[in-house]
């Protein structure tokens, strides 16, 4: 024979089972509102979360709370239920949860027959707004808590609304799961409640913190509205490591370090993305992006040789030596096979354009910024072409003899540009004619040959 309570908990759970798809459409009308409302407030909000009162629950707070005395049927228990939907809006601060509850409370503006608020567009969904805000609880701290009620036909479904910060939310369900629903005896009561105490405190005060940290962020991102170059180039790096390095290890079997070869790759191919969005670094941005996301789905071989179909065209002495130089690494040293095979399988023209455009936009490097705008009006047309072009083929050749993948960073570019620049002015402050640099240009060259080299040293 049984107590009779366990037969008013089965009855219980018996309407709850069977009114559960009212309830969920209950859940999903709630949810539909408060997203309605706070529209206008999303950024602050991380996420409505809900839950429908599952029949362990329901057993342990009819127990729990004895509602079996005053309450003599289930359907009574499920009536006077006031969270059996629960409904939280997790915010990002705790000064959040207030204006959240003010807003709410600022669209709730008629009022029924039974003194609950309601929104002309929702007029079945109702809030009880004249309870004390924050509401407080029985474990001496304060909470953000709605009564409420969702109307689905004739049946009266009640609904808890609760509005809590990130940390709170986490508070919450630490005191829940070890103090709420720990029954188990514990000699330290108060050692426990102490502590307790001071990580809550903690908690606010990490909340303080953190918001002082977003503020700065959104302060810094209202004055910067452009994204930064570097954090570009940073987040593509990252990116591109973490698909190949799943490629690679697919591929052979194993994986490298190459962020070296990853970052270098972010930087070419960041800049080739500005050559066509010029006057936008967040197209360029986003089309490198999606450039990553279409290599996801792609099996690549890393074990098979880089080939060209196609000859390889060189316009001038420089891109000729470093084409059969790149041509000879990409197949006999894995770190610069690894960044062509890379960047052949995100670049979409092909390899043999890919690597001439690569080439094309490398030697720019070293031609930039007016580097030769003092050879180019000292001497007439010819001669300054043909003066450049003796540059930067010793240039080429430094850089080759040179070998390492470190001739593609970025920073050593710059640097070889800037010993450029700077022998072109000390050359044409010494220069008499074209005839005397065709005369002494090896014995000259060999100053600009050895401030190369010390670069990569």
């Amino acid at each position: 024979m049984r107590l009779e309570i366990f037969d008013l908990l089965d009855e219980t759970c018996e309407i709850l089972r069977k009114q559960h798809i009212d309830y969920t459409e209950a859940e999903a009308r709630i949810i539909q509102c408060l997203r309605s409302i706070l529209v206008e407030k999303e950024d602050t909000i991380v996420e409505i979360v809900s839950r429908i009162k599952s029949p362990n629950s329901l057993r342990e707070k009819v127990i729990r709370n004895k509602l079996y005395h005053a309450l003599k049927t289930g359907q009574e228990i499920i009536d006077n239920l006031h969270d059996l939907v629960g409904v939280t809006i997790k915010c990002q601060f705790i000064k959040e949860e207030k204006m959240l509850f003010d807003l709410i409370s600022k669209k709730f503006n008629q009022k029924n027959n039974e003194g609950f608020y309601f929104i002309d567009k929702f007029p079945n969904i109702c809030l009880d707004l004249s309870m004390t805000q924050p509401q407080p609880q029985k474990n001496g701290y304060s909470v953000y808590r709605i009564d409420g009620y969702c109307r689905i036909g004739e049946k009266k479904i009640n609904f808890e609304l609760q509005i809590k910060a990130m940390v709170y939310t986490f508070w919450s369900e630490i005191e829940h799961k070890i103090v709420y629903k720990n029954n188990h005896y514990s000699l330290n009561n108060a050692f426990m409640s102490d502590m307790l105490s001071s990580i809550r405190s903690s908690l606010s005060s990490i909340d303080s913190q953190l918001n002082i940290i977003y503020n700065q962020m959104q302060y810094q991102s209202f004055k910067d509205r452009t994204l930064d170059d570097k954090a570009i180039k940073n987040v593509i790096a990252k990116s591109l490591n973490d698909l190949f390095i799943d490629k690679i290890k697919e591929s052979i079997g194993f994986t490298i370090n190459f962020k070296k070869a990853c970052d270098l790759l972010s930087e070419f191919l960041y800049n080739r993305s500005l050559v066509d969005n010029p006057d936008s670094n967040t197209i360029a941005f986003m089309k490198l992006r999606k450039m990553i996301e279409n290599v996801k789905s792609r099996t690549i071989d890393f074990e098979s040789p880089i080939k060209f179909n196609d000859d390889i065209v060189s316009e001038d002495r420089f891109t000729s030596i470093m084409s059969k130089a790149f041509l000879f690494y990409m197949n006999s040293d894995f770190e610069w096979y690894v960044f062509f095979k890379m960047l052949f399988e995100l670049l979409p023209e092909g390899n043999c354009k890919d690597f001439e455009y690569f080439i094309i936009l490398y030697k720019h490097h070293f031609i930039k910024d007016e580097i030769f705008d003092n050879v180019q009006n000292t001497y007439n047309e010819y001669e300054s072409n043909c003066i450049i072009d003796d540059i930067l083929a010793s240039v080429a050749l430094t850089l080759v003899d040179v070998s390492d993948i470190s001739i593609l960073h970025e920073d050593k570019c710059s640097q070889v540009a800037n010993e450029i620049e700077e022998f072109t002015r000390i050359f044409i402050i010494d220069s008499k004619s074209f005839n005397e640099w065709e005369n002494s240009k090896t014995f000259l060259l060999q100053d600009l040959t050895h401030n190369i080299r010390k670069i990569f040293e």
